[in-house]
């Protein structure tokens, strides 16, 4: 199953599967909420996170925070239960229902990159002074 996911405004979210007949709902919550939005969708239809095989992320233009936060919980998705990952920049002005039938007239085509995390340099973990002080004790 594809899963679309648009978290384009910082108030709402998009989700939907892309099938023959496209199914999206419309969540009016903020990126802390995204997660929980993204687990009661699929168990409004009878969906497990492992039946998702790909997903479609809109990853622009819009509200960096909200993309941010769909992003990464897709990005944790795609690394953990190794879905793939596609992104696709949607007009602001198009609807999703639009968009998402013109991606499954023309499947994964066209504007569609496969998206995959890349690190440049490893984690920068530092300790803070309150535990520096601590070790000097």
């Amino acid at each position: 199953m594809k899963l679309y996911v648009n978290g384009q405004d910082i108030a709402h979210l998009t989700l939907g599967l892309l099938a023959e007949v496209p199914v999206l709902e419309h969540f009016e919550i903020g990126p802390e909420g995204f997660l929980a939005s993204l687990s009661a969708f699929l168990s409004t239809h009878d969906l497990m996170i492992g039946d998702i095989d790909s997903a479609v992320v809109v990853t622009g233009p819009g509200s960096a925070t909200a993309l941010r936060a769909s992003l990464a919980i897709m990005n944790t998705l795609a690394f953990t239960k190794e879905v793939k990952l596609y992104g696709v920049e949607k007009p602001v002005d198009q609807s999703d229902l639009a968009f998402v039938q013109s991606l499954h007239v023309g499947g994964l085509g066209g504007s569609v990159n496969e998206l995959q995390a890349t690190y440049t340099r490893g984690p920068k973990i530092t300790a803070t002074t309150r535990d520096a002080l601590r070790r000097k004790l």
